[in-house]
């Protein structure tokens, strides 16, 4: 990321038996923006929804994404995470959303996603003759759209693009966890909890799961809730704005200096309640 773009970021061994834990499908969906054109807008939101979350840590669930300008192709974010789901699997779904001020001008941008996953090989791991030992199977998948920015475009409304008629599978990576899990290996990176799913290697292996983005649906109490969030943040930095309230300016010595973006990760239910 530029240094020009202060950012503040808040989020979420040894071998053993085999252990059953519940499975299914991990989906991991863009929601905003889509590939449309919007009005120049003060503070643009780029948000992600994490469905059945309690499955990520089996597989150290990870989402980085990076927002290109198309005219000269310079990165303005580029931005890898490391999610702590340790206390956020509840949170059902779990979204994950950034604010950014870069967008109050026309122009064309290109958002990339990748959404990153690891699984245990179990055959390698009881097979001591194999040698190098792929014990850990790192995957990554990914997608992009472009957007648009022009004073004639659609007000940047999350509710109306997360509509139910208007989710498109391309911007939804769904991974299947198995309920076969094993002890991380001894100094593997692995950044959730002590457990990982092992890989599929059946005869006859599962299907390659259908994604449900629609099942997602942001209401316009969630938007609100992120937008009061995101507010109050503002207030606490140290140039907060002219609405904020009285005792919310008086604290802005507290506080990191030139907040030009934010991150946030929790659940619907977890965002509605949570302090800040």
């Amino acid at each position: 990321m530029p240094s020009s773009q202060a950012s503040s970021w808040m989020l979420a061994t040894c071998l053993g038996a085999i252990m059953v834990h519940a499975s299914g499908m991990l989906e991991t969906d863009l929601l905003f923006p889509r590939n449309k054109t919007y009005t120049p807008t003060e503070w643009f939101p780029v948000v992600f929804g994490v469905q059945n979350p309690e499955l990520a840590p089996l597989v150290d669930l990870d989402i980085s994404f990076m927002i290109r300008n198309a005219n000269n192709m310079s990165d303005i974010v580029h931005w890898p995470t490391e999610i702590d789901w340790t206390n956020n699997t509840s949170k059902d779904p779990y979204f994950f959303y950034a604010y950014f001020s870069e967008f109050r001008t026309p122009g064309r941008w290109r958002v990339a996603w990748n959404v990153h996953w690891k699984s245990c090989n179990e055959f390698a791991l009881f097979n001591t003759s194999m040698f190098p030992r792929a014990e850990m199977i790192t995957n990554s998948t990914g997608w992009s759209t472009w957007f648009t920015i022009e004073e004639d475009g659609a007000p940047a409304d999350i509710v109306t693009d997360t509509a139910r008629d208007s989710c498109p599978d391309e911007f939804a990576v769904p991974i299947t966890v198995t309920n076969h899990t094993i002890r991380v290996p001894a100094g593997e990176e692995w950044s959730n909890g002590r457990d990982c799913a092992v890989v599929d290697f059946s005869p006859t292996p599962t299907p390659t799961p259908s994604p449900n983005p629609c099942r997602i649906d942001v209401s316009e109490a969630v938007v609100e809730s992120m937008e009061a969030s995101w507010q109050a943040r503002l207030c606490k930095s140290a140039n907060p704005p002219d609405d904020c309230p009285v005792n919310e300016n008086a604290a802005q010595g507290l506080v990191v200096v030139g907040l030009s973006c934010f991150l946030a990760v929790f659940g619907a239910v977890g965002f509605l309640l949570a302090p800040f």
